[in-house]
């Protein structure tokens, strides 16, 4: 991965997101700041509705802010500077909510983790190699390359789109509720995953409702309510 040093891998300022058009628009987050490094976890958490998964869909670039600044300083493909880059192939990588909605249902497990590599350049081989690591890494190694997502648990989807977020070893990586289907055990070994991705150089964005695992693994945590993204201050969200 590669990034420019000293420069925050995520940069929002004065970012406002709205969800809907016209006049059903609806503001879910206001005048948002937000910097993200490299090597670190920064922990978001919120009640439900409070706009998470938006701002990590304005993140990722599925969503464009209506106002404000959002940089992403990824890797990036040719072309003038933008508000928000276009990045190359595997440099942001999302753990989604919903696991079996992002994977594709004709495709084998290593066909699905490969992807982001295969799309980055990697051959055909190498793509193959890193994704049975991946997949191994998470705890699926015993189920086999050629399984399909409706052979797995909900809990084992969600590994797979963990594996696949880290295969491809991107600069930024987003996490929404990427442990919410997992039991302790796989959990601790998903955030111990993240960490060593941070570690490696990554800037990690985690989303949850579990504040006993923001507080364990995040570097800095902030907090979403009445539309506004705001340091944490400790206590609970009304969720």
């Amino acid at each position: 991965m590669s990034v420019t040093p000293d420069l925050p891998v995520v940069r929002l300022e004065g970012a406002t997101i709205r969800r809907g058009k016209g006049a059903d628009a609806v503001t879910v987050l206001h005048d948002a700041d937000l910097t993200v490094q490299a090597g670190e976890i920064v922990g978001i958490s919120g009640p439900s509705g409070a706009g998470k998964t938006s701002l990590l869909a304005v993140l990722g670039g599925e969503l464009t802010a209506a106002t404000g600044t959002v940089e992403i300083r990824a890797r990036t493909s040719a072309g003038p500077p933008r508000s928000v880059r276009r990045t190359a192939p595997g440099s942001i990588a999302l753990i989604a909510q919903d696991p079996m909605a992002t994977l594709d249902s004709l495709w084998r497990l290593a066909r699905i983790v490969a992807e982001p590599l295969r799309a980055a350049g990697a051959s055909r081989r190498e793509a193959h190699s890193r994704a049975l690591a991946s997949l191994d890494a998470v705890g699926l190694g015993h189920l086999g390359p050629a399984r399909h997502p409706h052979e797995l648990s909900i809990g084992q989807a969600q590994r797979v789109c963990v594996a696949r977020a880290l295969a491809a070893d991107p600069v930024l990586l987003l996490a929404d509720e990427a442990t919410s289907a997992l039991d302790v055990t796989s959990a601790a070994g998903v955030v111990a995953l993240l960490r060593k991705a941070a570690d490696a150089g990554a800037a990690v964005v985690m989303v949850s409702h579990d504040h006993r695992l923001l507080d364990a693994v995040s570097d800095r945590r902030f907090a979403l309510a009445d539309r506004r993204l705001e340091v944490w201050a400790g206590g609970s969200d009304s969720e």
